[in-house]
């Protein structure tokens, strides 16, 4: 019954009402999100080439596995300069998540662009890059990265 319980809190449900897991997130879904996101900053992304890219990678990981692949196909598709490719990746991150919660309902497609910037930044770069990214994926790590205390009661 716990099992259940646990595994029901990391359920979503479609349009349609049917439930799926966090997995299926990352996966053709993500791809197209992606590059509707970057296509706006980068015209000149190759769409379709991603998309299909990410299909033929994700079939039968797990998402943590996926995670990695979304990284390196960005990295194939995106310009090959550094500082440009951040550009774009800094260009479609938005407004800062105001909440506490959503970061796997609503922010989860920043994932991929942390661990591109892990796998291919100096350590400069991460370090400033991480910091963005966690002021819209989770409000916590936001205010950690803040140097704000997260602290509820300071007894």
């Amino acid at each position: 019954m716990k099992n259940n319980i646990l595994l029901n809190k990391f359920l979503l449900y479609n349009s349609e009402g049917l439930a799926y897991g966090i997995t299926e997130m990352f996966s053709r879904n993500l791809a197209e999100l992606l590059s509707d996101k970057i296509m706006i900053v980068y015209p000149d992304f190759d769409r379709d080439s991603f998309i299909q890219s990410v299909e033929n990678h994700v079939v039968g990981k797990t998402y943590t596995r996926r995670i990695p692949i979304f990284a390196s196909l960005l990295k194939e598709h995106l310009p090959e300069d550094y500082e440009r490719a951040l550009s774009v990746l800094t260009g479609i991150l938005g407004e800062e998540n105001p909440n506490e919660t959503g970061m796997f309902t609503h922010y989860y497609w920043i994932m991929p662009i942390g661990k591109f910037t892990q796998d291919y930044s100096t350590h400069c770069e991460f370090i400033e890059f991480s910091r963005k990214i966690a002021l819209r994926y989770d409000f916590l790590c936001g205010k950690m990265a803040e140097g704000k205390s997260v602290c509820r009661s300071q007894k």
